[in-house]
């Protein structure tokens, strides 16, 4: 890509540096129209871009009523939002080309057209051929023509929005064509789980898993036919015994403690040049021992989690899935001087003891990571869901 774009701001910038002139012998006429409206708002007098925007309007306009009329001697349905983008395209260029001065105008033989009557019917018509191939769509009961048919009911709203019926259309092609999917928890472990706890496991975010015509329920909808179901099943939770392991040690540190004298041989004070009395720091050990107390439990939940097709009850993909949560809190006790300790230890003793997580508190940490696992898990294999 970052090639490419060299290469595609050459080519819009070469573009922009066409001649009107040049436009018009390449049959870009509507650039051409362009390119000389600006040249002659700016010079009302410039002769060769006024017939250059004379012959470039004349050959548009043309170009276009051509194909109106050939479109319409095929008498194709289809045709309809083409021939109304036609009549814009006349209407538009009209409107641009009315704000030159009457002097301009006058040179290049302008005549106003009415378009008003044939865009409206022409509007009409496309939006006609749009519902019309929307409802043919939807009676085939075909999810993929479903969404074609949403398509087409979009662009009938934009020619005719707030037309009856045509909002709830739009909805039920939108419904028609989107693979909805249930998502459910079985727990198989034999151990109970409070039902507060699974309906953590309900709480996905939409915005990881859904996409744009595939839709997740976590619970059944009222008449909501449901292509495929994803079944989460918790096979085993697995509790460990309870750990307590004390370990002692100790830690000292050298400190200050006041200043003492220095002495020479026979014991009395040294002196300094200025006959002072010398004296140094004088330090002492200080320790503390520290009991650190470690606890340790360990908790997992192994589960299967699987796609379904919801008609057939055949799998798509099924995998394992195991999550696991490790309760580590160390605390600390100390007995001596706490400034012998370092800033960990110290940060140790300062915490208090905790007590082991209940049995509901592991399940809920188990399960925060299963629900990340499984929102990782749809959401890379959200292709299967065709």
């Amino acid at each position: 890509m970052k090639k490419l774009l060299p290469f595609v701001l050459m080519t819009i910038f070469l573009a922009g540096c066409k001649s009107s002139e040049k436009l018009l012998q390449q049959g870009d006429y509507d650039q051409a129209i362009n390119k000389s409206f600006k040249k002659v708002v700016s010079n009302p007098s410039d002769s060769k871009q006024i017939s250059i925007l004379r012959k470039s309007l004349k050959l548009a306009n043309q170009q276009d009523l051509d194909a109106i009329k050939q479109l319409q001697n095929d008498g194709n349905p289809a045709s309809e939002p083409i021939i109304y983008k036609h009549y814009l395209s006349l209407d538009q260029r009209q409107n641009l080309i009315q704000r030159l001065p009457d002097q301009v105008l006058r040179h290049i033989g302008f005549k106003h057209t009415d378009f008003n009557s044939a865009i409206s019917h022409s509007k009409k018509a496309a939006a006609l051929y749009y519902h019309n191939e929307a409802v043919n769509l939807l009676e085939t009961h075909d999810i993929y023509n479903a969404r074609k048919a949403y398509y087409l009911l979009q662009s009938e709203a934009s020619l005719t929005p707030g037309a009856p019926g045509l909002s709830e259309m739009i909805k039920e092609a939108r419904d028609a064509g989107t693979i909805h999917v249930i998502f459910e928890v079985q727990n198989s472990s034999g151990q109970e789980i409070p039902p507060a706890i699974t309906e953590k496991l309900y709480q996905m975010n939409p915005n990881v898993i859904d996409r744009n015509w595939t839709l997740f329920d976590t619970y059944p909808v009222k008449n909501r036919s449901y292509q495929y179901f994803v079944k989460l099943d918790i096979n085993m939770i697995q509790v460990s015994p309870q750990q307590i392991n004390r370990n002692t040690f100790e830690e000292k540190k050298k400190i200050a403690d006041g200043w003492q004298y220095v002495l020479d041989r026979r014991g009395n004070v040294k002196k300094d040049s200025a006959g002072n009395d010398i004296k140094i720091p004088k330090y002492k050990i200080i320790r503390c021992q520290v009991t650190q107390v470690t606890l340790v439990q360990e908790s997992s939940v192994i589960s299967t989690i699987g796609i379904y097709n919801n008609a057939t009850g055949r799998p798509v993909k099924v995998q394992n899935m195991q999550s696991h949560f490790v309760f580590n809190y160390r605390y600390g006790k100390a007995r001596g001087n706490l400034k012998a300790l370092d800033k960990q230890s110290l940060e140790m003793v300062s915490r208090g003891p905790m007590p082991f997580p209940d049995y509901p508190q592991l399940l809920i940490e188990n399960l925060r990571v299963l629900k990340e696992k499984t929102e990782y898990f749809l959401r890379t294999n959200r292709n299967l869901f065709q």
